[in-house]
């Protein structure tokens, strides 16, 4: 057989690929991952999507305002989907928020989920279960047997709130913990045209600065803020 030009894969990709249940093609990004939070998430996720999902880590995006790189994108012919694990050392929500807003207004991606390291930590089945209920494009028929069966807590969403909401928070046991989870999508946008999403507007505030970088907009964003609200104090 003619192999040359291909890639053989490499044994640990393969073994890790079956024990988790996944047929052992180059389809799923194999680890290492970058951070202990990414592993949960690509360990209770990647079991779980279909065949015709590519899985890729660290992907780089090159925008008007410079390069980005998110820790997970699901692909298929159909969709995009930007999968950020939010160790709370490593991220800034403001900061965030402008670059998904680059991200989806430039259309690299049509959804962006972000879950925070304590709940990939203590709750990894939900944060699987939610972008499941929100996206079973993606997933496998292994997923919608299982993961209702797998996830802690019996979170409760209205369609309404599926195809509408980009936040979500869930109270959990013990009182006063929660569980959140961030969807920024194209798609809520192109499905309810009416409602006006946060994104949109920090996106159309980039485009006023073409050449700006992410730093940039931060700055410029934080003193327009800080601006208005001495001026409303006054």
């Amino acid at each position: 057989m003619d192999t040359e030009g291909k890639k053989p894969e490499h044994i640990n990709e393969i073994l890790f690929r079956l024990l988790n249940g996944q047929p052992p093609v180059n389809n799923v990004a194999a680890p290492p991952y970058e951070s202990p939070i990414e592993d949960i998430f690509a360990e209770h996720c990647f079991k779980y999507l279909s065949e015709d999902v590519l899985a890729e880590k660290q992907t780089e995006v090159t925008t008007k305002h410079g390069n980005f790189r998110v820790d997970f994108e699901l692909k298929t012919s159909m969709t995009r989907i930007a999968i950020e694990c939010d160790g709370k050392e490593f991220h800034n929500l403001f900061k965030d928020e402008i670059r998904d807003s680059i991200l989806l207004g430039e259309k690299h991606f049509d959804t962006i989920y972000h879950f925070r390291g304590s709940d990939l930590n203590y709750y990894p089945y939900d944060c699987i279960w939610l972008m499941f209920i929100l996206d079973k494009s993606i997933f496998n028929k292994r997923a919608h047997l299982q993961l209702v069966k797998l996830r802690e807590n019996i979170f409760e969403i209205s369609t309404e709130k599926a195809n509408t909401e980009d936040h979500f928070l869930f109270n959990i046991e013990p009182p006063n913990l929660f569980f959140r989870a961030f969807r920024r999508s194209l798609k809520l946008e192109t499905n309810n045209p009416h409602l006006r999403y946060y994104w949109r507007t920090l996106y159309e505030f980039a485009c006023e600065y073409p050449n700006a970088s992410l730093d940039e907009l931060l700055s410029i964003r934080t003193s327009d803020i800080k601006k208005m609200m001495s001026e409303y104090n006054h």
